[in-house]
């Protein structure tokens, strides 16, 4: 499953060889090229061409390596989900539902989760408690914005957050203002 290196590779060949194809795709509202880039062949091939990688199911050490290897001028954005509910079983349920289906049945997910430090024993079934709590940020702002600043400290750029659970708007606010508060007080 996935696209494969040499897909990508023929496509960004395309893009270079009809300069117009970027820019009508820029003009359409698409914007730039990024790629989701995991593993250390995906992330070389968003450093050389493309404006940066956009991951998710990702941890900071990920975001870390992203980083090195991307190097400075090019965006690391991960995408974070989390869950605003400090009761950790029913936070964990809520995460696993939106986990599993893709990083524990998808190649590229799965071989990624063991390069930064997962077990088989980890990605089997509905995945550990360990994975679940390191791929979905939960418990109250202040928890789940630490989460996010992980990120950042790693070198990312930005991270887009998908909150999951009843209240996702109610969530959003509360975990930016938490967020705000704790860069405000470095």
């Amino acid at each position: 499953m996935g696209i494969r290196l040499g897909v990508l590779g023929a496509f960004l060949r395309l893009a270079d060889a009809t300069p117009e194809l970027v820019v009508e795709i820029e003009k359409a509202g698409y914007g730039t090229v990024w790629l989701a880039a995991l593993g250390p062949k995906m992330l070389r091939l968003a450093r050389e061409r493309t404006a940066g990688t956009i991951p998710v199911l990702v941890t900071p050490e990920h975001t870390r390596r992203a980083r090195e290897i991307l190097g400075p001028g090019k965006l690391v954005l991960p995408g974070q989900q989390v869950v605003l509910d400090t009761d950790v079983e029913r936070a964990r349920a809520t995460g696993r539902a939106s986990v599993v289906t893709p990083a524990l049945h998808v190649t590229n997910y799965t071989n990624n989760l063991r390069r930064i430090g997962f077990s088989d024993a980890d990605l089997t079934g509905s995945g550990s408690d360990w994975l679940i709590d390191a791929l979905v940020l939960h418990g109250d702002a202040a928890t789940v914005a630490a989460g996010i600043l992980a990120h950042l400290a790693a070198g990312a750029d930005h991270v887009g957050i998908t909150a999951l659970g009843d209240d996702r708007a109610g969530a959003l606010h509360a975990i930016a203002d938490a967020v705000s508060s704790a860069r405000a007080s470095r």
